[in-house]
Parts: C-alpha cells; sequence; structure tokens
C-alpha cells in the first residue's frame, strides 16, 4: 500500500487537474446526451411521476422513503427552467454524469490510460438501463453515483494511506444509506478491503471510530420521515410518528415478502438468464468480452482492490437478484462497478495495438474502442428518447383545464394516478379545484354522482362501469391539447369521460328467467357477466317481436375479457313447425314465459357464450329491431343476481358494425 511520502501519493497536480479535467469533460459528453433524450414533463414508467412530485411537495415515497434523493430533488425543484418534473428528471441526469465522471476517476486509480477510462465510462453511460434512469425522475443515478464514489475513495485510502480519504468514503457510505438500504450489501467486501489492505492501520481507534460514527450518521436522514410526519405533510407513503414505525419504514418491512422471493429452481432458471440479457443490453457483447480481459487485469495489477469491486459486485447483484421488483433498476448498482473493469480491457486491447509495428496501429486501437460506446448510443438512442414521450402529460394537463370545481376523477391505474397527485402537489392543481378520488365501486360512485359532486373516469373505470349502467359521456379535449405548450409530442393514448346518469339495469345472474324488456325493449342491451374463475358463462335471451329480428354483436361495444360467440335461432308462431320447435326449445331451456308466446309473432332465441377469464366481459346486442318482451337467463359459475346485468344501450354508443 502506498504511504503519504509514496509516488501514488505525491501524484503531480497537473496529474490530478489532468484526471479531474477528463473525468468533468467525460460527464458534460454524458449529460449533454441526457439533456438531449430528458422528458420534459412530468409522466414516464413505473415511479417516475411520483417522484417528480415527492420532492417539490417535501413528501415521502415508499418505504424506505429515500430521504436523501426527496431532499436533493426539492432543492433541484427551485430551479427556474422547465416544468417541475423536468428538474426532478434532471436530478437523474446530473447524478448520471455525476456517475460517469465517477467510472473516469475509478479507472484512473486502478491504472487505466484516460483513453481507455474515458471508452469505459462512456460505455456506462449509453448503457439501456442507465441512460433509462438518467432521463426519468428514479433513485437509482444517485445511488450509483454514492456507490462509485464509496470504492474511488476506498482505493484512494489504499494508495495513500490517509484516513481523510476513508473519512470521504465513509460519508460517500452515509449518505448512499440515506437513498437505499441495498448499499449495505458491500459491507462486507469493504470489511475485507480493509482488513487485507493494512489491518493495523483499520483497527486504530482514531480511525475506524470516527468511520463508524460518520457511517451511523447517515441514518439520521431517516428523521426527515418523523418530521413530515408530525407535520402532517399531505403527500406521504412512508410515515413514522415513533422510532418503533421508524425502523419498520427503514427495514421497509412492507416489502419483506419480496426479499429471498425466489427458490433455488427459479433463481437458476429465471432470474440467472434474465440478469444475462441485461447485461448484454446494458454493456453489449463487446462490453461483456472487454470486462472478462479486464478483470483479468485489474487481479493482476492490485489484487486487493480487485477484491473490493470483485465482491461488491458479488454482494449487489446477489441481493438484487433476491428481491422481486424492478430488476433492471435494481442492476443500475452492481454494474455501474462494470465500468472500471471494462476499461481495463480497454487498455488491453490499447496496449496491443500500441506493441504493433508502426504509428498507425494506436490510433486504429483508438477508433476502434470509440466503435463501442458510439455503438451503445447508436443501439439504444431511440428506446431512451424521452423527449417527445409527452402523452400523459399533455391528456392529463388538458383535462385539468377542464375540470370543475369541485370534482370526482376516478382513480385509473398507478402511473395516472401519480401524474393527477404529482398536478395537485407540485403544480398547485389542489389550489385550483377540490380534486375528489372515491374508491370506484358502483355504491360509492352513485353516492359521489348523488351528491351533486361532478364525476369523471378514464379509460379502466369507463370500461368498468359502463356496462353496469353509468351513463358517460366523452369529453372533448381537443381544443386543450391544441394549446398545450407540448403540443409536438405523442398523441395521448388516454380518453375522459364524464359521468350523466344511469341507464335501466336488470339482474338475472341467479340462474333464473328474469323479464329484461325494460332494458331491451329499444332494439338494443348491453349483457355484463362477472364470473370469480375462469368459466364458459352462457347466456340466453328470449326476444319476442312482430317483425323477424337479426341479431347481432356490436364490435365497438366490448368491455373486460374474452370474446362471446353467438348463436340465433328464428321461430315463426304463425307455422305449426316453427310453433312445436320453439316449444321444444323453451322446455330444453326450461323456460315458462305465456307473455312470450302472445308477445309477438316471431320468437328469436339468442345465445352467447364468453370465458371472461375469472374478471368481467361486458358486450352489447342489436336485435335489429323492436321486440315487445325479452326474457333473460346467465349460467354462471357462482350465480348471484347481479353478477349477471341487461342493461340498456345510450345512442350515442350504437353502432349497426356487427357480426
Amino acid at each position: 500500500m502506498g504511504t503519504p511520502d509514496s509516488p501514488e501519493a505525491r501524484l503531480p497536480r497537473s496529474i490530478v487537474r489532468r484526471d479531474g479535467f477528463l473525468a468533468v469533460s467525460v460527464g458534460l459528453i454524458a449529460v449533454a446526451v441526457y439533456l438531449r433524450t430528458l422528458m420534459p414533463d412530468v409522466g414516464g414508467p413505473e415511479d417516475s411521476a411520483k417522484f417528480q412530485y415527492v420532492g417539490a411537495a417535501l413528501g415521502t415515497a415508499h418505504p424506505p422513503g429515500y430521504p436523501l434523493h426527496t431532499l436533493l430533488s426539492h432543492g433541484f425543484s427551485y430551479l427556474p427552467i422547465g416544468t417541475v418534473a423536468y428538474r426532478a428528471n434532471l436530478l437523474s441526469a446530473v447524478m448520471g454524469s455525476v456517475t460517469v465522471g465517477f467510472a473516469v476517476l475509478l479507472a484512473r486509480a486502478m491504472g487505466s490510460s484516460r483513453v481507455a477510462c474515458a471508452m469505459g465510462a462512456l460505455g456506462l453511460a449509453f448503457g439501456a438501463g442507465f441512460w433509462n434512469y438518467s432521463v426519468l425522475a428514479e433513485v437509482y443515478t444517485l445511488g450509483a453515483a454514492l456507490l462509485l464514489g464509496i470504492v474511488y475513495w476506498l482505493v484512494r485510502w489504499r494508495q495513500t494511506g490517509r484516513d481523510r480519504h476513508l473519512f470521504v468514503a465513509a460519508f460517500f457510505f452515509a449518505l448512499a444509506l440515506g437513498n437505499h438500504l441495498s448499499i449495505v450489501a458491500i459491507a462486507p467486501a469493504i470489511i475485507i478491503f480493509l482488513l487485507l489492505t493494512d489491518p493495523r492501520r483499520t483497527l486504530r481507534p482514531r480511525t475506524f471510530l470516527p468511520a463508524i460514527v460518520i457511517v451511523a450518521s447517515g441514518f439520521l436522514q431517516y428523521t426527515y420521515i418523523v418530521h413530515r410526519t408530525w407535520n402532517g405533510s399531505r403527500y406521504r407513503e412512508a410515515s413514522a410518528s415513533n422510532f418503533p414505525e421508524l425502523v419498520e419504514v427503514v427495514r421497509a418491512s412492507r416489502f419483506n415478502e419480496l426479499v429471498f422471493a425466489f427458490g433455488w429452481k427459479q433463481f437458476f432458471d429465471a432470474r440467472l438468464p434474465e440478469f444475462g440479457r441485461l447485461v448484454r443490453s446494458e454493456i453489449g457483447v463487446g462490453g461483456v468480452a472487454l470486462a472478462i480481459i479486464g478483470l483479468v487485469i485489474v487481479w493482476r495489477r492490485d489484487w486487493r482492490v480487485a477484491a473490493l469491486v470483485t465482491l461488491a459486485f458479488t454482494g449487489l447483484t446477489g441481493f438484487v437478484l433476491n428481491v422481486g421488483g424492478d430488476l433492471r433498476g435494481f442492476l443500475v448498482l452492481p454494474l455501474a462497478l462494470a465500468a472500471p473493469v471494462v476499461a481495463a480491457g480497454a487498455d488491453a486491447v490499447r496496449l496491443m495495438f500500441a506493441r504493433l509495428p508502426g504509428r498507425a496501429w494506436p490510433v486504429v486501437g483508438a477508433m476502434l474502442l470509440l466503435i463501442y460506446p458510439v455503438s451503445l448510443a447508436r443501439a439504444n438512442f431511440a428506446a431512451n428518447d424521452w423527449h417527445g414521450r409527452t402523452g400523459d402529460a399533455r391528456f392529463f394537463r388538458a383535462l385539468f383545464a377542464q375540470l370543475p370545481s369541485p370534482v370526482a376523477l376516478l382513480p385509473e391505474d398507478y402511473i395516472a394516478d401519480s401524474v393527477v397527485t404529482y398536478l395537485q402537489a407540485a403544480e398547485g392543481g389542489d389550489r385550483l379545484r377540490t380534486l375528489i378520488q372515491p374508491h370506484y365501486d358502483p355504491h360509492s360512485v352513485r353516492q359521489m354522482f348523488a351528491s351533486g359532486t361532478p364525476v369523471f373516469a378514464l379509460d379502466a373505470r369507463h370500461s368498468e362501469l359502463a356496462p353496469r349502467g353509468f351513463h358517460f359521456e366523452p369529453v372533448d379535449l381537443s381544443r386543450a391539447l391544441a394549446a398545450n405548450r407540448f403540443g409536438k409530442g405523442e398523441p395521448p393514448r388516454r380518453h375522459a369521460y364524464r359521468l350523466v346518469g344511469f341507464l335501466t339495469t336488470i339482474g338475472f345472474g341467479d340462474a333464473a328467467w328474469h323479464d329484461i324488456t325494460e332494458a331491451a325493449g329499444d332494439g338494443f342491451v348491453g349483457v355484463l357477466v362477472d364470473n370469480r374463475q375462469p368459466f364458459n358463462a352462457r347466456v340466453i335471451l328470449y326476444a319476442a317481436s312482430a317483425a323477424p329480428l337479426r341479431p347481432m354483436l356490436l364490435e365497438q361495444n366490448r368491455f373486460g375479457h374474452g370474446e362471446p360467440s353467438i348463436q340465433v335461432q328464428a321461430f315463426d308462431r304463425a307455422d305449426a313447425g316453427g310453433r312445436q320447435a320453439l316449444l321444444s326449445a323453451m322446455a330444453a331451456d326450461k323456460l315458462t314465459d305465456g307473455a312470450l308466446m302472445t308477445a309477438g309473432r316471431h320468437v328469436t332465441r339468442i345465445e352467447q357464450v364468453v370465458n371472461d377469464t375469472g374478471q368481467y366481459a361486458a358486450w352489447a346486442v342489436s336485435f335489429a329491431g323492436e321486440p315487445r318482451r325479452v326474457m333473460g337467463f346467465a349460467q354462471l359459475d357462482q350465480p348471484h343476481v347481479l353478477r349477471a346485468l341487461a342493461t340498456s344501450v345510450p345512442s350515442s354508443a350504437r353502432t349497426t358494425q356487427g357480426r
């Protein structure tokens, strides 16, 4: 190990400056690309929309609460640029570029040339997952920056023997504890590294006691959660008013079932192959080859540093592979450690070309190394270009511009609800209108509407409630969308609906015949079946009319799951054979209804079969005429009168297209 007087400890300032300049330059290249592809407004997959408002609102995210990321995001929310969501996304971009800069410094500290360090760091920057999480609000690039900071300062401590470098590493570890406790997975690697490097210095009280105090102080960041709980912060997913509750939050105990959730068979058959696929998508086949070469080089250069990097990678990877959740995001941290190893492999390639006779070969080697990050950037650009993906932002901003106050907007899905909360919490939506999000079960929605509160729904809730007799009308957002400042993005894929009333609804799911004429008498009827398990539900309708009917399914009035089939039999009571066939069919179906026999000359039997996969299926039938009497029967897996419904079909939802 180097000492304070060794050549390693006394690096010329010019070298330090050049390394620092290189790290900053490569980081700026990365952040320039990130800014070009950064999502400009609210939205994104998974937790992005949530992390776009939690910091600005000084709320708390799901356990463990992420206090460090929340506070940094709050600071970024004051930047006078773009939307609040853009500023939260910008934090990820900045932390991504900081990670790239640390990758350069770490690779240099591990003995690689500057050109190889730049190639390895840019390979990290343009990896599929790392790039993705550098342009969306997430916690992963912050975690990667702190991880590489820890390892870099530990390597510098080995080279210099200066306690202050160890204390800086401890400080980075303390900060990382406030981001996510997965960082604890590298603790064994650090302890082994310290003891292998200089056990006497490590175990000195004046060395290890301050380091332990610094690390332990990282848990103080979680007092933020207690503070926000006591202050009644409105936007909290993690709450703790006392120490035991705080421990449960920090441990993320509500996710205990996701930790070590995989058996050995699933681990080897599913998790490891998925890990391999993600590694290939992150650093490419060329990166994998360079990493294999680089690992040998790193172990030959300094086996203690190699042990630190290898054990840290193994600890983190082993942990995330045994946790159910966003594997791609979790792997951002361990795969960041691959950058200096790839750089070592790239350095070996550079040296190989440098030893060839002729002055052109080193240039050829450098050009070949340049192909690596360029190929990654080209391959991953389209997937990670989020600057035009503003469909959700445009849609919800247009919707908010037209919502009355107060209003009930029914919950939709995790991402949509997070975007709605963002507009309330980060951009004053709750000051513009009172937004209520009740449970969307039919009873509570009926009560909300009856109280006089306007009720709006999006696609999922509309498709669940419309077949149950809730009459919605589409909301025209075309003008508001055209006026939106993010008008050149992807078109919105969502639709909004306003509840305007209720339609005739008749339950007939109890395995008995019911008169549903009131719902079907105008020639159209909606049908819903709701099985608890996958089951071939059978719906039979008998319709009596003065003229022949030609029933068909309406293709554009489908909701839920499954595809219903339809079989039609027509009977003419004026014909003796037809009358006898009708009586036989009614007897087989156990239908005894004298009124049906006198309601009209023509009787039509309609049988529909659908498997709703244990969820629900809904469709509409056009009789192509006006029946005078309609009887309905439904056979479900568990009969209940309300688990099969016949509803009238509003004129706005009718179409002649069918089959």
